[in-house]
């Protein structure tokens, strides 16, 4: 065979290698890309234009997939999120959907932060406030004290300007900017003195008009 018909068959060959690996690209190629948005705790039915061999999802906690007849697939949603689908036809093609699993009517939820707790019994006794403030003024019907709460011995007159010291340590307190009136409040943090232990803090998250529970 001569140079020139030899180089002649090596091009045709190397044609036909071509083509037949665009052929192969072409069979086993991706079809499209779709969305699927299903509400949580729902099915939703996948129609195929050619018939379905086989179908693989990412994340099955989110969503699972089951091929339903020759044609549909069957997507169920399980958790809120995002995931993919490929559904594998007839020769190898296959289609990407991306699945999104969504709870219906979000804003209407109703989102609840609850807060249980043991509390000592003879400290829930003291739970409260304290006051005391006294007032001077040039007029003699207003010039006085008053005091009062649930564990007294813990605050007394406030003097200006307030010192922090063994009297005063947790206290808010308010004096007017003239001078003539003071006010001092004492609170007891039950949990700071170890009488309050907390059980639980859970969110409880419900659609409007349902009920939620733990």
């Amino acid at each position: 065979m001569s140079h020139t018909k030899l180089t002649r068959a090596r091009g045709w060959f190397a044609t036909g290698v071509c083509l037949a690996l665009l052929a192969a690209a072409a069979a086993f190629a991706e079809t499209g890309r779709s969305t699927l948005r299903i509400p949580l705790g729902r099915a939703e039915v996948v129609t195929s234009d050619d018939e379905v061999k086989t179908v693989a999802i990412a994340e099955p906690k989110i969503a699972d997939a089951a091929v339903g007849s020759s044609r549909t697939v069957v997507v169920n949603a399980k958790e809120v999120g995002r995931t993919s689908l490929v559904v594998y036809s007839q020769g190898g093609r296959f289609t990407v959907y991306d699945v999104e699993v969504y709870v219906p009517n979000a804003d209407k939820q109703v989102v609840l932060h609850v807060r249980v707790a043991e509390v000592n019994a003879d400290a829930k006794r003291a739970l409260g406030f304290d006051f005391a403030g006294a007032a001077h003024d040039n007029t003699p019907m207003l010039d006085g004290t008053i005091s009062g709460g649930l564990f007294t011995t813990r605050t007394s007159l406030p003097s200006v300007p307030l010192l922090p010291g063994p009297t005063t340590d947790g206290v808010i307190s308010y004096v007017r900017n003239a001078g003539n009136l003071a006010l001092e409040t004492a609170w007891r943090a039950l949990e700071e003195k170890g009488d309050l232990k907390e059980l639980a803090n859970p969110t409880l998250v419900a659609r409007s008009g349902e009920k939620a529970s733990f």
